[in-house]
Formats: C-alpha cells, sequence, structure tokens
C-alpha cells in the first residue's frame, strides 16, 4: 500500500491522463475514506505503531529549533538532537552541517490531525510517510 491514489487509479485500470482526478474523486467518498481508515488502522497496529507518538513525533520536528541544541561555544549537542534532525555532515571529526526537517510540514501535518479530531463530516486528506534507516 503505497497511498498514492494516482497510482491505484492507474493499477486499477485508468488512463495515466484521469489518474489523478478519479484518485481525488475517489478520496471524497465516504466508503473509500472508511477502507482507507481501516488500512492505516491496521498498519499501525500491526507495526506497533500509535497515532499519539506520530504527533509526538510531528510535534518534535514543528517545535524544534538548533538553538536548542547548540552549546555557548557553537558545539553541537548530539544526544538532544532526536527527531528533528534530517540530516549531519562531518568535516574533519567535527559536524559541519545540520539540516533540520521541514517545520512547516510538520506543523501541517499537525493541523490535519486536528482537524479530523474536530469534525468526522469534513472530508480532510492526509498523508503518513514513515522513512525507515537503519
Amino acid at each position: 500500500m503505497d497511498f498514492n491514489g494516482a497510482q491505484a487509479a492507474i493499477r486499477a485500470g485508468y488512463s495515466k491522463r484521469s489518474a489523478r482526478s478519479i484518485a481525488q474523486e475517489n478520496l471524497t467518498k465516504p466508503d473509500v475514506q472508511d477502507y482507507l481508515r481501516g488500512l492505516t488502522e491496521q498498519s499501525l497496529k500491526r507495526n506497533e505503531i500509535s497515532i499519539d507518538q506520530v504527533i509526538g513525533e510531528l510535534k518534535a520536528v514543528a517545535f524544534s529549533s538548533i538553538f536548542d541544541h547548540l552549546t555557548f561555544d557553537r558545539e553541537i549537542k548530539l544526544e538532544k538532537l532526536g527527531a528533528s534532525v534530517k540530516e549531519i555532515e562531518m568535516k574533519n571529526e567535527k559536524i559541519s552541517k545540520v539540516k533540520m526537517y521541514d517545520k512547516v510540514h510538520a506543523l501541517n501535518r499537525l493541523l490535519d490531525f486536528y482537524m479530523l479530531s474536530q469534525s468526522s463530516s469534513k472530508n480532510v486528506a492526509f498523508n503518513i510517510n514513515l522513512n525507515v534507516i537503519s
């Protein structure tokens, strides 16, 4: 399951040209929303992930600041970086660059969760992309 509506429409036999609009239309249908919600819940349960954990990670990104991780002499406290860091570059065995995850994107995802929890009558769509790095 890739949560890509256009690709799902293509796999179902729709043309590439119409796939995006078909996917958008299908996502407004309550039975399709219920089905996808069920698949998502099964996946979260199977992978032992709770919505609270996902929201916690989004909060860590959304409300983080690189300044929370710097010491007075501009050294970076690695043990405190956590979920908010996307990439670390090293030069001469020292950290030369830290790239943080997109705060605006995380805030938008949190807003999606909030809107979904506020009203079940509104059509609110959200995507969860989980990247596992080992």
